[in-house]
């Protein structure tokens, strides 16, 4: 029996893979690409740790309407017998600067043949849902997000480094600045009026 599946994404990293065109889900494996993105100018201040450790984890919805995280995970048959051999849930992922193109900064890893849904024994159907998370990541310093790709079952994370604060330090040099100037007009004011009061002073006498 098929079923129609869509795809689910979420801002927290999490995808639920499509079976292909005309394919039973629980016949079908999927690879997942987890892929690092660092904004941080280039590395500018050495901040990138050697390597990062991602948690890809498996769950699906139960017919309470639970979230499972089952400690294995594998493909089964149309009367949901497991077939294949079973994978350890959650599943470590380490991404390192070896994981990068010779044309880009980006670590990447492909987590190659996950099944995309199976039956439990009362014969009911469910998805898998694959989220990722840092567990050993860079320091602080870093801002982090996830984006999902249900095309290409891709799971970004984003690692960016905050702008300079240099906002409050621009209006306070502008304050004094702007002190200055009213200081200066008002000396040369003064210088003004009082050299026009002498004028008038030795032309009376």
């Amino acid at each position: 029996v098929l079923m129609d599946d869509t795809a689910v994404t979420d801002n927290t990293g999490g995808l639920t893979p499509e079976p292909g065109d005309g394919q039973d889900p629980c016949e079908a494996l999927v690879n997942v690409t987890i892929q690092k993105v660092w904004n941080d100018g280039g590395n500018r201040g050495q901040t990138r740790p050697e390597s990062i450790t991602v948690t890809l984890t498996a769950s699906y919805t139960d017919a309470n309407n639970q979230t499972v995280v089952p400690e294995e995970i594998r493909r089964t048959d149309l009367d949901g017998k497991p077939v294949g051999n079973p994978i350890s849930n959650p599943m470590k992922v380490t991404l390192s600067a070896k994981d990068a193109s010779a044309w880009s900064e980006t670590w990447r890893k492909v987590v190659k043949d996950l099944p995309v849904a199976f039956r439990d024994e009362n014969g009911t159907l469910h998805y898998y849902t694959y989220t990722a998370s840092e567990v050993k990541g860079p320091s602080d310093d870093y801002l982090v997000s996830y984006e999902t790709d249900s095309k290409e079952n891709v799971i970004t994370i984003t690692n960016s480094l905050p702008l300079p604060e240099t906002g409050s330090m621009g209006t306070h040099w502008f304050a004094i600045l702007g002190i200055l100037l009213v200081g200066v007009g008002i000396l040369l004011t003064r210088k003004d009026t009082y050299g026009r009061g002498t004028g008038r002073h030795r032309a009376a006498r």
